[in-house]
C-alpha cells in the first residue's frame, strides 16, 4: 500500500494488487532480457532506478504531476530503503554474534559480508542499526554480476579474494 502511494506521488496510479501484478510481469520481462544479454541461466533483476522507473512509465492510469523525479538510481535506492523500512517487523543480530565477530577481528581476522542480496535491498540503515558495520572489513555483493547466486559462484568469489586457501 505504501509503495503504491509513493508511485502516485510521481503520477503513476496503482492499487496495491495491481502494483504486485505489474512487479511480477516486469521481473519476468527483465529476467528474459538479462538472460539473453548476459548468457546466464539464472538472471538476477536489478531492482534499482531503471526497474523502479518502469512502474512510472507503464502504469495503466496516470495523472499529471509537478513532482520532479530525481536521479533514477538514487530514487530507486531510496525506494528500496523505504520499502525495507516499512516492511521490517524486527531487526536484531543473533545472540553473541557481535561478541564473536569482535573477538575474531580483535585477533586480526577479517570479517567479510558475502551477500547474495542486492545492494539496494541490503540497506545500510539496517546494517547500521545492528552495529555490525563497525566490525566488518569488507562487503561483497554477488548480485553485481546479474546472475542469481549458486554455490559454485560463491566458491569462485572466495577463491578470487583468497579465502578458500585460508579456510582449507
Amino acid at each position: 500500500m505504501y509503495i503504491s502511494r509513493i508511485y502516485a506521488a510521481y503520477g503513476a496510479d496503482y492499487q496495491p494488487e495491481d502494483l504486485k501484478k505489474k512487479y511480477g510481469q516486469l521481473v519476468v520481462e527483465q529476467a528474459k532480457q538479462i538472460a539473453q544479454e548476459k548468457g546466464v541461466i539464472y538472471p538476477e533483476v536489478d531492482f534499482g532506478g531503471g526497474f523502479s522507473f518502469s512502474f512510472l512509465q507503464e502504469a495503466l492510469t496516470q495523472h499529471e504531476t509537478q513532482t520532479p523525479l530525481p536521479d533514477l538510481q538514487a530514487w530507486g535506492e531510496q525506494l528500496a530503503v523505504t520499502f525495507r523500512s516499512l516492511s521490517r517487523r524486527q531487526l536484531h543480530a543473533y545472540p553473541n554474534t557481535l561478541k564473536v565477530l569482535k573477538a575474531i577481528k580483535d585477533q586480526g581476522g577479517d570479517i567479510i559480508l558475502l551477500s547474495n542480496a542486492q545492494k539496494g535491498f541490503l540497506t545500510m540503515p539496517e546494517i547500521e542499526l545492528t552495529v555490525v558495520l563497525l566490525i566488518w572489513t569488507k562487503f561483497i555483493f554477488l548480485s553485481i554480476i546479474r546472475s542469481k547466486t549458486t554455490s559454485r559462484m560463491v566458491e569462485l568469489v572466495l577463491k578470487r579474494i583468497s579465502l578458500i586457501q585460508k579456510i582449507r
